[in-house]
């Protein structure tokens, strides 16, 4: 499960876009994050406290530097005084999280960002882009992670869209992967980009844990390059961060192998 986090900017990489940041009450303790692309070298400087969105509680650094704030509400680097911050009044309380993440009356997926003026307001990621919702997505399949199975390869393929194809070692039935991404709520066309062929498997795909299609077949005779293969109607039913999975679970009845080789997929 993921979470914001705050912290302090110590210091910014224009070439390789990160950020060093020291996490709030971790005492000295640094990270390295890639910072959206909607920040730059002028609001992500020494001292400016920021906001974090962690993908993974058990890895800080699997983490996306997303905001940068004033500290106008003397927040400081000490500790929080013991007060209620989930937005209605209270006599104590702790610093709530789930509201910080998604406040009362919002939908699922908001996340705290910078508003232009210096401040901080909650908001639909898909907002980053202009003030427009982002409408569509693109992920690479390299750049996966693999839940089940063996790693992803990346092999040099001058037949294939971007001349370059992936994937697993060592094919097997349950192969399965995941990727992240924002987009804004809506109905989408779903298009997977990948090669058939004789060993190939067939394919379930989930949308937040959500199945969107079911034994998308790569099977072919012979080996066929730049296959696309489509899901219509998929509903995204909130604007944020979403998750798309993908697992191996059979085969055609003419293949003779589990082999599944993409090299990206999107939503349009």
């Amino acid at each position: 499960m993921g979470a914001l986090l705050k912290g302090t900017v110590r210091s910014y990489d224009a070439l390789n876009g990160t950020a060093e940041v020291e996490l709030y009450g971790s005492h000295g303790q640094y990270i390295t994050v890639p910072v959206a692309t909607h920040l730059d070298g002028n609001v992500v400087t020494d001292g400016k406290r920021c906001a974090i969105l962690s993908f993974d509680e058990h890895n800080t650094g699997d983490a996306v530097l997303v905001a940068t704030y004033n500290d106008v509400f003397g927040m400081g680097a000490g500790p929080l005084a013991e007060h209620d911050h989930s937005g209605s009044s209270g006599s104590g309380g702790v610093f709530d999280v789930t509201n910080l993440s998604s406040p009362e009356g919002a939908g699922a997926g908001y996340v705290l960002l910078a508003d232009g003026a210096g401040g901080v307001s909650f908001e639909e990621p898909g907002s980053l882009i202009g003030g427009v919702p982002a409408q569509r997505a693109t992920m690479l399949h390299d750049e996966a992670l693999v839940l089940s199975g063996g790693a992803l390869t990346l092999g040099i393929d001058g037949t294939q869209i971007d001349n370059y194809s992936v994937q697993q070692s060592g094919a097997a039935n349950g192969d399965e992967f995941i990727h992240g991404f924002y987009l804004a709520a809506g109905t989408y066309l779903f298009s997977v980009i990948g090669k058939t062929g004789p060993q190939r498997g067939k394919l379930d795909w989930y949308l937040n844990d959500v199945q969107i299609a079911s034994g998308q077949d790569w099977y072919s005779s012979g080996a066929t390059a730049n296959v696309v293969k489509t899901v219509s109607d998929v509903v995204v039913e909130y604007s944020g961060w979403h998750l798309l999975r993908g697992e191996v679970n059979g085969k055609n009845v003419s293949s003779s192998g589990y082999l599944m080789t993409l090299t990206k997929y999107w939503f349009r």
